[in-house]
């Protein structure tokens, strides 16, 4: 579910990175409209200092200090998904994917 800040005109979907998982493990955003994921790390113990965005062009890597917001804005088409995971892309990390 989608929430906002003041002066933001995008959607702006909230992932936290915990000890044991990414939540929520999925996002569903809107096709074709540019979008904010905000990652937020709360834990000083996990894998996931990083957070990598797998696209269909590789992957981008975004470091993710503890409790600190990190917005990375990203635009599906239609049926597109992207997946995520931390810096260990063994263990279970989530998708985005572009819905109605």
């Amino acid at each position: 579910m989608p929430f906002g800040f003041a002066g933001c005109s995008e959607p702006v979907y909230r992932v936290t990175v915990s000890e044991s998982a990414f939540a929520p493990r999925q996002v569903v955003v809107p096709a074709g409209q540019r979008v904010t994921l905000l990652f937020v790390r709360l834990s000083e113990y996990t894998d996931a200092s990083t957070v990598l965005l797998h696209t269909q062009g590789g992957r981008r890597s975004f470091d993710l200090p503890i409790n600190t917001a990190k917005a990375i804005r990203v635009q599906l088409q239609a049926g597109e998904t992207m997946r995520f995971t931390g810096s260990n892309p063994e263990r279970p990390g989530g998708t985005i994917v572009a819905g109605p």
